[in-house]
């Protein structure tokens, strides 16, 4: 992938041949009566999760088309206009991560719908078939990226929804590390000491248990520097190697001090450096603005058709303009028609925000009509003066 080689720094060592999957789940949130429009359907009575099968699509004829895998969710946000619960299409997103400077970059590669509770259309095949659980779906969406990288060794970062035993066991059997996030309450246990000799029993399964948000207090916290999202910043954390409960081997776990309380992240990799793992999950956050470009800029939720394959093709189709896209804007951030500027943007706008793009495209073709009725040697530039009011405003 040709991308814009970095400045040369690794403070962390992280810069290494390890390919990086973000997983993201989200919805698609429309009211069942207009869908597939951005906002959130207020319902209630229905527990989180639950399928609701179709939706009522008005077709032309004044008729109703059926919309399949449409669910209702527990809204899990702080937003109080939204509801208690969320109506639509819920997705797995999974992206590759890449470097680009002293910031991250993600590429959205897959996209699965997520199964509910109840109407399940995924299932698993074997010796016996059984409908796929919400963490089979999201495991059989990375297995999808993962014959694509060869022997590339991989690991998937995911935000706190993901930190569970299910997940990460299905992950480290196919060989695969998970940096996460754990709630503030989560705990761990050192391995247990082994028995006195010749004391008889069953020998202890654990050993002293943490509130892992202790940690933080309970040992000497350590200071240190890195790049984290694009700046250099100072942290202040703990770390220790514990087990969870159930998960299948010894994590590592660093607890940052927060603004507020601690972050608890925990890596399966226990090679990776307390730096390497804050800033592998920083780099998470990338998906959370290409979710935010996909949406805003490609119609990523703007989908009206009714059947599965028609949507998986849509979505799919925007992530690929997505992808188009930025590569293209690589190769031409200095080209001319990118360096305009507004009066109405306040703020310094990111190199790759595809804000700026549609301004200037905006601009461009705007300056392409106006000079298209020009007479032959006009003085383009008084044109232009002229017309600046008009420009300014559509920028």
């Amino acid at each position: 992938m040709p991308l814009a080689p970095g400045d040369g720094r690794d403070p962390s060592g992280l810069r290494q041949p390890v390919l990086r999957l973000a997983v993201r789940r989200g919805a698609d949130m429309h009211h069942l009566d207009r869908p597939f429009r951005s906002g959130a359907a207020k319902v209630s009575g229905m527990p989180s999760g639950e399928s609701l099968g179709k939706a009522g699509l008005k077709g032309r004829g004044g008729g109703f088309q059926r919309m399949l895998g449409v669910q209702k969710w527990k809204d899990h946000s702080d937003n109080a206009d939204r509801g208690a619960y969320l109506v639509g299409h819920h997705w797995n997103l999974v992206g590759l991560i890449s470097p680009w400077g002293t910031r991250w970059l993600c590429w959205p590669l897959v996209m699965r719908l997520v199964p509910g509770l109840k109407g399940a259309r995924q299932w698993l095949v074997g010796d016996a078939v059984e409908s796929m659980t919400f963490w089979d779906a999201a495991i059989a969406a990375i297995l999808e990226v993962t014959p694509h990288l060869k022997d590339a060794a991989v690991r998937v970062v995911v935000d706190a929804y993901y930190s569970k035993a299910p997940f990460f066991n299905g992950l480290l059997a196919r060989g695969i590390h998970v940096i996460s996030r754990l709630r503030k309450d989560a705990v761990g246990w050192d391995e247990a000491d082994p028995p006195p000799p010749g004391k008889r029993g069953r020998k202890p399964g654990k050993g002293r248990q943490w509130t892992l948000a202790s940690l933080l207090t309970a040992q000497r916290p350590i200071r240190e520097r890195l790049i984290l999202y694009g700046k250099l910043t100072e942290v202040v954390f703990g770390v220790r190697d514990v087990w969870l409960r159930d998960v299948a081997q010894k994590v590592r776990v660093v607890v940052l001090e927060g603004a507020k309380e601690p972050i608890i992240l925990v890596s399966t990799d226990r090679s990776l450096s307390a730096l390497q793992i804050i800033e592998i999950y920083g780099a998470r956050f990338s998906i959370e603005l290409t979710i935010r470009d996909l949406k805003q800029h490609f119609g990523l939720g703007d989908y009206q058709c009714t059947t599965t394959l028609a949507i998986l093709r849509f979505v799919h189709l925007a992530c690929i303009a997505f992808c188009l896209w930025r590569l293209a804007l690589i190769e031409h951030l200095e080209a001319g028609w990118l360096q305009v500027t507004s009066s109405r943007v306040s703020l310094p706008e990111a190199p790759l925000s595809f804000q700026r793009v549609r301004r200037a495209l905006r601009a461009w073709a705007t300056r392409q009509i106006i000079f298209a009725n020009s007479a032959p040697g006009a003085d383009l530039e008084k044109i232009e003066r002229d017309h600046e009011p008009l420009l300014h405003m559509l920028m």
